[in-house]
């Protein structure tokens, strides 16, 4: 009846969304008892319909809880039922601790993260994206995509969502630890928005809506959110894939010039530059899918001045220039010290950002959970057995302010935060942990 398992997410200090589904369901609709309980006592309870309009998905959003509190919540329909466990954030407090993780390709080694991220047992996972891939393939796990062939339709979508919640890892991890959530491409196709593709724009973004925890509904999108824990963090994740972002034609390396100028929309530029302006937390963080950092790829002559141009992957803010400097003026009115968070490179980063003003910010770039690491994606586009450390050694030399990198291993970011102090683990699927540690006043 539950066979896809449960999930919390969404969450603030006072309100949580809870999430399940109704496998088999023969009626229409379905009728889901649900109760939510903290040290024993029953905050919460309702009934919710399952309907097939979405894919009998249930998702309920419970108001009036206490900050940094534990709650245990079950769904019941059929004589059957299942449980999981969420917790508030604090609205103030001297410490919290959060992971983030972005991108799992279904049948490729690293799932087996989602066990490891449970284990932490943070306060709150950030995913940033991609948590499926629209590709049909016979992966390395030997099990084939559901379906075989490449998502287009919302039933597609759907039966991917269906075959990733069988995983137990990631089932445990849904049932364990709250989630806060943004879509990247890879729910939709690779590179998205494509010119031409609304529809399937439109189903790849409905699915995931109804697999996700998650307040959005299919009328608006609503993925950008603030949240500030009080004395500690101020918290803004926007969308940087589909809410503003005008079609890129370019799909791998480009000059920095090549790609359109939009990235954001103005109800996100708004959230943002209102945050920036009226935060008074020792830490401003701002989290989206894509790098944020100038990444310099190589080099390329140009018959104008100067006589070359930058070669970087547009497909990042490298492809948003006007953005990027309009985002490092909102950082730099915030007052807390400035960190940025994503995703979706497959590889792990640590770098402070800096232009011509001086320093604006420390970019931590989460590793991916599954497929293709970056260092594997550079030896197919050449051709070439290139060594990682090969690769690492370039990109250092050519971007400044870094201070880890790891392209060849999957892993994600433990974020362990106080009023003095940032601290960021990457963990790497072989338990390797490297620790970089920011001091608010330095």
């Amino acid at each position: 009846m539950f066979a896809s398992g449960v999930a919390s997410g969404d969450v603030d200090a006072t309100s949580v969304v809870l999430w399940t589904r109704v496998h088999g369901a023969v009626a229409e609709p379905v009728t889901v008892d649900w109760s939510v309980v903290s040290t024993g006592s029953t905050v919460a309870t309702g009934t919710v319909e399952a309907a097939a309009s979405a894919d009998h998905t249930v998702r309920v959003t419970v108001n009036g809880l206490d900050p940094a509190t534990d709650y245990e919540y079950t769904f019941a329909c059929g004589g059957a039922s299942v449980s999981g466990r969420t917790r508030t954030l604090p609205a103030a407090g001297d410490r919290f601790r959060f992971a983030v993780a972005c991108c799992s390709r279904w049948g490729w080694p690293g799932f087996e993260l989602f066990d490891a991220i449970a284990d932490e047992q943070p306060d709150l996972l950030l995913h940033l994206g991609d948590a499926i891939y629209e590709v049909g393939e016979m992966p390395p796990s030997g099990v084939s995509t559901d379906p075989p062939w490449e998502c287009r339709s919302l039933d597609d979508y759907r039966r991917r969502y269906r075959q990733h919640r069988s995983h137990p890892s990631l089932r445990r991890l849904r049932a364990e630890v709250p989630m806060n959530v943004v879509w990247d491409d890879h729910e939709v196709v690779d590179n998205a928005p494509e010119p031409g593709e609304a529809e399937r724009r439109r189903d790849g973004q409905q699915a995931w809506t109804e697999w996700m925890p998650t307040r959005r509904t299919r009328d608006g999108d609503g993925l950008h959110r603030r949240w500030v824990i009080d004395g500690l963090l101020d918290l803004v994740l926007i969308d940087s894939r589909l809410a503003g972002r005008r079609p890129n034609e370019i799909d791998g390396p480009g000059d920095e010039d090549e790609a359109p100028g939009s990235l954001l929309d103005e109800e996100q530029w708004r959230l943002i530059e209102q945050a920036s302006t009226t935060s008074d937390t020792p830490w401003f963080a701002v989290a989206n899918q894509v790098q944020v950092g100038p990444m310099t790829l190589a080099a390329r002559p140009a018959l104008r001045w100067p006589p070359w141009r930058r070669v970087v992957n547009p497909d990042q803010w490298d492809g948003y220039e006007a953005d990027r400097e309009r985002l490092y003026g909102v950082l730099r009115r915030a007052p807390g010290r400035q960190i940025l968070l994503s995703g979706d490179l497959h590889s792990g980063w640590s770098r402070t950002l800096s232009d011509e003003h001086g320093t604006v910010a420390h970019e931590f770039t989460s590793p991916s959970i599954s497929g293709t690491t970056y260092a594997q994606a550079v030896r197919d586009a050449t051709h070439l057995p290139v060594p990682a450390a090969l690769t690492e050694r370039w990109l250092r030399r050519l971007n400044p302010g870094i201070d880890h990198l790891d392209l060849s291993r999957h892993g994600y970011l433990v974020c362990d935060v106080t009023p003095t102090r940032f601290v960021t683990t990457f963990v790497t699927v072989d338990g390797e942990r490297h620790t970089i540690t920011l001091h608010r006043d330095a």
